[in-house]
């Protein structure tokens, strides 16, 4: 004879859980460590940030704002592309 089991998520932790500073902070650290071998391949100059999502933070690795120079080596090299995040 089988059971019949239902789960449930609890939806509001999730979201709560996924967008905790800890979380943000794992995130930022896989964004940030981009950008050395992303400035090696282009020479170009790169930060990172983190924000809160609606279900789980987000973070990326961008050229400086009001740097044009950064802009083109990234859009001629595409280095974002061809570097792998290391989280841990």
């Amino acid at each position: 004879m089988s059971v019949r089991v239902q789960y449930v998520a609890n939806k509001g932790a999730l979201k709560q859980i996924a967008n905790s500073g800890d979380v943000q902070t794992v995130c930022l650290r896989g964004a940030a460590s981009v950008i050395p071998a992303a400035t090696a391949l282009s020479g170009g100059t790169y930060r990172s940030d983190v924000r809160p999502g609606k279900f789980r933070c987000h973070a990326r690795a961008t050229t400086v704002r009001g740097d044009p120079g950064s802009f083109w080596k990234e859009a001629r090299s595409h280095a974002l592309r061809h570097v792998t995040p290391r989280i841990y």
